[in-house]
C-alpha cells in the first residue's frame, strides 16, 4: 500500500480483485470447485467490463456540455458494472464459505476468504482509513521511534 513517495491506498474494488485473484489461484491447487470456478469465470467477465468503463470515465474530460454528458453515461455505466460486481463477489464468498466448511484445506485460504468476507462487507472508506492507519502505524511511528532512540 505504499510507494516511494508515501501512502498510496487501494480501492474497495482493486482490492477484492486482488483477494479473489489470489483466491482462484489456491483454488486451482487444492479444490477445483466447478461452481466456484464458473462463478469466478462470471466475476472477471463483469470485472474486465469494469476496468473499461473506469477507463472511459477517467478519460473523459468533463470541460462542456457534451462532455459532461458523456461522462454522466459513463458514470451510469460503471455504477451498475459495479452492483453487479457486488452482487457476484457475494455469490462467490458464499460459495468459498461452503469450501471452507469442508475438512482438509489450508488454514492459508481459510484466512483470505475470512479477509475477503471482512473486507466485502467494509465500505470503500472504510477501507481507506483503516490503510492510512496501517501506513501510519508501520511506516511513520515506526521511523519516528527510530529517530527517538
Amino acid at each position: 500500500m505504499t510507494t516511494k513517495g508515501g501512502f498510496n491506498y487501494k480501492h474497495k474494488l482493486d482490492l477484492l480483485n486482488d483477494i479473489s485473484h489470489e483466491l482462484s489461484e489456491k483454488e486451482d491447487k487444492i479444490c477445483r470447485n466447478p461452481a466456484i470456478l464458473k462463478a469466478y469465470r462470471k466475476r472477471q467477465e463483469i470485472w474486465d467490463k469494469v476496468a473499461v468503463a473506469r477507463r472511459a470515465y477517467a478519460t473523459t474530460k468533463n470541460d462542456d456540455g457534451e462532455g459532461t454528458v458523456i461522462k454522466g453515461q459513463h458514470r451510469t455505466e460503471l455504477n451498475r458494472l459495479i452492483q453487479r460486481l457486488e452482487k457476484q463477489d457475494k455469490t462467490l464468498a458464499e460459495l468459498r464459505e461452503v469450501q471452507v466448511s469442508l475438512d482438509g484445506l489450508p488454514s492459508s485460504y481459510k484466512k483470505t476468504v475470512s479477509q475477503l468476507n471482512r473486507y466485502l462487507k467494509m465500505t470503500d472508506q472504510d477501507i481507506r482509513v483503516s490503510g492510512v492507519h496501517y501506513y501510519m502505524e508501520k511506516e511513520v511511528l515506526s521511523r519516528m521511534k527510530m529517530g527517538c532512540d
